[in-house]
């Protein structure tokens, strides 16, 4: 009998986030072909074998469900098999893992049958139970018993229901509170609950997190350009060792500019104003955590700009606004649509330190195009977010004179 080893494969950042937030969104795994035909072999079944009511609900909420899928449809047979799921769970199950279940459910919004949305549960766990008090050791990786997958074949909003999760909660050892199964508002280590949306339909990065040949209309066209010229691009990194050269690009412009007067760690060090030095004291921390992660974050975007300022004699203030002018506000349209989506974003800009080999990397036209920003992309670790520091008003706002 041979021995385990560990093994050196890179096990994705999908695989990754689910192994450290108890759940994960992938978007792109079928096609839209792949989807309309799963939904009408499983709209088949529903119509033509009746549900096999093993369980003590209502003949309503019975009818949602039909079991054992794989036993009725070739299709849902073949994605057990799907390699875009199984490069995601083997990593963490390993390659000799067991379907438990294969459910089809029809949850219609607001049904009278169930009441009103499932309580709050760790399928068939905890596995590691743990007192009250005591925390999972956060060196030591915790072992996966068992991986829900959860195949959207439509969207799925707000008003439909959607699954919600608190990440990190897979980790508690804990069953959820027995006074708050039915709480929206529950919370895990202060993080909110984050609810799992789809958006078929919308051309954005929250359906889309690998790049397509779809315009993505939330970023570029919802913004103006200087002259209508529209010169920007917008280039996606999901490649995982692009990422981490990129990242390790990053990480070295960093260690330059933490010792520059400009660096956060830096300025208002003599601030009298304490929320001041607060809000500073922890985006020092962040931009550290940043520095040490850019590379792991699952999909980085660097938008672009025809023409180089930096190589047009004279081009001055007015070709440096008018050019950069064309291309954050749709960098920064793009930012607000994913946000609104459950994505984070960072504006970023210390790897233009490196932006010639960054160029040679991805195969960007340097002499033709200005990279402006890098921004990772990835869903955010709940949503509980509050306003930032910023001055008053009356220290930054000017009317009709100075």
């Amino acid at each position: 009998m041979g021995y385990l080893t560990a093994g050196n494969r890179n096990a994705g950042a999908a695989a990754e986030h689910l192994e450290q937030y108890g759940y994960v969104l992938v978007p792109g795994v079928l096609s839209e072909s792949e989807v309309a035909a799963l939904a009408s072999e499983i709209n088949h079944v529903f119509a033509t074998q009746p549900p096999d009511e093993r369980s003590d609900r209502s003949e309503e909420a019975n009818a949602m469900f039909r079991y054992g899928m794989l036993n009725h449809s070739a299709l849902c047979q073949d994605m057990v098999a799907h390699r875009g799921i199984l490069d995601v769970i083997e990593p963490l199950l390993g390659e000799d893992c067991h379907v438990i279940a294969n459910t089809a459910w029809r949850n219609p919004p607001n049904s009278i049958g169930m009441h009103g949305g499932e309580a709050w549960h760790i399928d068939a766990g905890p596995h590691v139970p743990l007192a009250e008090g005591v925390t999972w050791p956060a060196d030591i990786p915790h072992p996966t018993f068992a991986v829900g997958v959860h195949i959207y074949l439509r969207e799925c909003t707000l008003q439909d229901g959607p699954t919600g999760v608190l990440a990190g909660s897979h980790l508690s050892g804990r069953f959820p509170p027995s006074d708050r199964r039915l709480d929206d508002d529950l919370t895990y280590n202060e993080q909110a609950v984050i609810p799992l949306l789809v958006h078929y339909g919308r051309r954005d990065i929250a359906q889309r997190i690998s790049t397509t040949d779809d315009t993505n209309h939330l970023s570029s066209d919802a913004a103006p350009s200087g002259s209508n010229a529209q010169g920007w691009q917008f280039m996606f990194v999901t490649d995982a060792d692009k990422r981490a050269r990129i990242g390790e690009l990053y990480a070295q412009a960093f260690n330059l500019y933490r010792e520059m007067p400009i660096a956060i760690h830096n300025l208002h060090k003599e601030s009298a104003d304490t929320a001041l030095k607060s809000s500073q004291d922890r985006s020092t921390s962040s931009a550290e955590y940043l520095a040490e992660n850019m590379g792991k974050a699952p999909v980085l975007l660097i938008p672009c700009i025809a023409g180089r300022t930096d190589q047009t004699a004279g081009a001055g203030n007015l070709g440096n606004a008018s050019t950069y002018g064309s291309i954050i506000p749709a960098a920064w349209s793009f930012m607000l649509a994913a946000r609104a989506r459950g994505l984070g974003t960072a504006w970023t800009t210390l790897h233009l330190m490196h932006e010639k080999e960054i160029a040679d990397l991805l195969g960007i036209p340097f002499d033709d195009y200005m990279q402006v920003a890098l921004i990772p992309l990835a869903y955010t670790k709940g949503t509980e977010f509050k306003p930032a520091y910023r001055p008053p008003l009356d220290t930054v706002m000017h009317i009709d004179q100075w």
